[in-house]
């Protein structure tokens, strides 16, 4: 669930040290919802103009090729990704 610009899994909310103040004021309050077995719940950091699986629903897990591992845009942030 996205509750007052804070995304909770379980109940419990997730740093996302990484938004800007616009994402977060962008984003609206959304769910709950419950994620199937096999499949993922994906949002993109531009939450405002975003479609990820508020628009286009779950994604199966075997669709995800790849995974991010460095931030280059913008410049200012970029740098590699700690895995989580």
């Amino acid at each position: 669930r996205i509750r007052k610009h804070t995304v909770m899994v379980n109940n419990d909310p997730i740093a996302e040290p990484y938004l800007t103040k616009e994402a977060l004021d962008s984003m609206g309050d959304y769910g709950p919802v419950t994620v199937p077995r096999g499949e993922l719940f994906v949002l993109g950091d531009n939450r405002g103009n975003s479609s990820d699986s508020r628009v286009i629903g779950f994604v199966p897990e075997g669709n995800v090729v790849g995974r991010a591992f460095v931030i280059i845009w913008p410049p200012g942030d970029a740098g590699g990704l700690t895995p989580g």
